[in-house]
């Protein structure tokens, strides 16, 4: 993970990602980290979670995991 955001700053990143094309196939929350937040995300029926600071970060989760299903 990145460097901890503000709460202000990971709720603006959840509304993004839940605005987002792929918003469809992700659940998006805003968690307690050392030092400030961070929005997890999990794809639906899946127990993994990944911490972000920010949405490039989001969109290059998308990509990879994508890349690893081809």
């Amino acid at each position: 993970m990145e460097q901890p955001i503000t709460w202000e700053a990971a709720v603006q990143l959840v509304d993004t990602i839940d605005a987002s094309a792929d918003s469809g196939n992700w659940h998006a929350q805003v968690e307690a980290v050392a030092g400030g937040y961070a929005v997890a995300v999990r794809q639906h029926n899946t127990s993994t979670a990944y911490y972000l600071s920010n949405f490039r970060a989001f969109i290059a989760l998308c990509d990879r995991l994508s890349s690893l299903g081809r």
